[in-house]
């Protein structure tokens, strides 16, 4: 539970309220949410993403991973290649999946924008 709160910020009391099965109630409940619209949005797309984690490939994933780097902190391709030493065309190539990389390409990228990513993190108001 801990580390579900860790990674939503969601308090593990709310979280584990969750869990509890009650029986089913008839008519109206009155009772308030015990999440936000905005924190159930962000808890459900964590387990789908989980949940279907093993179903991604390696490049979908690498290509996802530049796309939050681009999408949610906006990040040039050529930010992100100044920033991790990465050459811009090997950027470009992993967004657009223009031609496949080798796996030590892959490894490269990975490493360095998953750096890249903790940092960004950790950068963030908590």
């Amino acid at each position: 539970m801990k580390a579900l709160e860790a990674m939503t910020g969601i308090d593990h009391v709310r979280l584990r309220k969750l869990l509890v099965v009650a029986p089913a109630a008839v008519g109206m409940d009155s009772s308030p949410a015990v999440l936000t619209g905005h924190e159930a949005a962000r808890l459900s797309a964590l387990v789908a993403q989980l949940t279907e984690a093993s179903g991604i490939g390696d490049d979908d994933r690498l290509r996802a991973t530049l796309e939050s780097l681009t999408g949610a902190l906006h990040l040039t391709p050529g930010n992100i290649a100044r920033l991790t030493g990465l050459s811009t065309d090997v950027v470009q190539t992993v967004l657009a999946g223009d031609r496949p990389l080798s796996s030590n390409e892959k490894y490269v990228v990975a490493i360095r924008c998953s750096y890249l990513v903790n940092a960004a993190n950790l950068a963030r108001p908590r």
